[in-house]
């Protein structure tokens, strides 16, 4: 059941939770801080201001991850009472789209130069160790679209990536100085997705479909399964308890039953109103 749906000033592109609140990053509104009011109803109840366009956060519980289009890598502090910059890395250019923090390390997934890999150990002074691909910015590549990286998890000594043309690419991060692929599973679509449960990937693509990834084998990963979502394009993924819950874009949300392949979508949960133009970077 649909327990609420909040309104902000632009669009939401990610999510993370923290001290039982929703973090939903805002590419107009910067960083809105939404939870319950005391009725128990949701709402926006702070926001940061964050220029540049914030497209995705992570959190930890001291900390704030965020990848923006414009400014790249930026971490605050969110101990005290008001948050605190303390990183705001620019080296990277591109588009960043895409965050994911775990350890001491921190993936930026950037739409031209692929993936950053950032050591946070240091919270004052997060340092770029490395990119993937390493020559991510030859002329050749960004015409094909080959260094794109969409989202990323980390598990262990592995990055997964929603790889964009180039499907899910494995790669080895135990040398952060010396990112190396061990695996990929070509697709045939373009995939802006990724989550992880066990021995399987979950994939979401642009043309709108659920993919399952064996990855037992992290040499040779295999596609098991295709779901096709009713309506929309498949732009993110996340698997809970054999359920896939699958952001559709404009279509709404696909709530997949992994057991039965059988997907129902959620749509039209907040009053129709003007969308504001907000100049999207792909």
């Amino acid at each position: 059941m649909l327990e609420g749906a909040v309104d902000t000033p632009g669009l939401v592109n990610d999510v993370a939770l923290w001290r039982g609140q929703i973090l939903a990053a805002d590419c107009l509104g910067g960083i809105q801080v939404i939870g319950r009011d005391e009725r128990g109803a949701w709402k926006v109840l702070s926001f940061f201001n964050i220029e540049n366009h914030p497209w995705a956060v992570d959190t930890d519980d001291s900390h704030l991850y965020i990848a923006n289009a414009h400014h790249g890598f930026m971490q605050f502090d969110i101990a005290g009472d008001a948050p605190r910059i303390t990183a705001d890395d620019q080296s990277i250019g591109g588009y960043s789209v895409g965050i994911t923090k775990v350890g001491n390390r921190a993936v930026l997934s950037n739409l031209v130069k692929g993936m950053a890999l950032f050591d946070v150990t240091d919270p004052t002074h997060p340092v770029l160790t490395a990119t993937y691909p390493a020559n991510s910015t030859a002329p050749a590549q960004l015409l094909l679209g080959l260094p794109t990286v969409i989202r990323s998890k980390i598990r262990g000594d592995r990055a997964f990536l929603a790889g964009y043309a180039r499907g899910l690419q494995i790669v080895d991060i135990s040398d952060p100085s010396l990112l190396a692929r061990v695996g990929e599973a070509r697709t045939g679509g373009y995939i802006y997705g990724v989550d992880l449960v066990a021995d399987t990937a979950y994939l979401a693509d642009y043309e709108g479909r659920l993919l399952e990834v064996d990855i037992r084998d992290l040499a040779s990963p295999e596609v098991k399964r295709k779901i096709r979502m009713p309506r929309g394009e498949a732009w993110d993924v996340a698997v809970r308890d054999r359920t896939a819950y699958v952001g559709l874009g404009t279509a709404g949300l696909g709530i997949t039953d992994l057991d039965t392949g059988q997907t129902w979508v959620l749509d039209n949960v907040l009053p129709e109103r003007a969308l504001a133009t907000v100049p999207v970077p792909f």
